[in-house]
């Protein structure tokens, strides 16, 4: 199983604007059951779709500007971004 790439407010703008590929994004938690469970299943959505979809992790403790920009109110949340939007 693959493990999701973090990234943080200096790493997800450029992470998104580069991406060639629908970027899907997972804002969530280290202590909340639901997004370990989300990101298990991220995970081998990587081995299957890696090459045609991108997916990451933010850590929405760590990174609250980030939650807020996207407007994430709930652990977890789901973000799909494509063409840089």
């Amino acid at each position: 199983m693959q493990k999701l790439r973090e990234y943080t407010t200096a790493t997800l703008g450029p992470a998104i604007a580069e991406a060639t590929a629908p970027f899907l994004v997972h804002f969530g938690t280290d202590w909340c059951a639901p997004c370990k469970r989300l990101e298990r299943v991220l995970s081998e959505l990587l081995i299957d779709w890696g090459d045609r979809v991108a997916v990451g992790k933010v850590n929405v403790e760590d990174e609250p500007d980030l939650a807020r920009e996207h407007q994430v109110q709930r652990n977890p949340t789901l973000c799909l971004f494509r063409c840089g939007v």
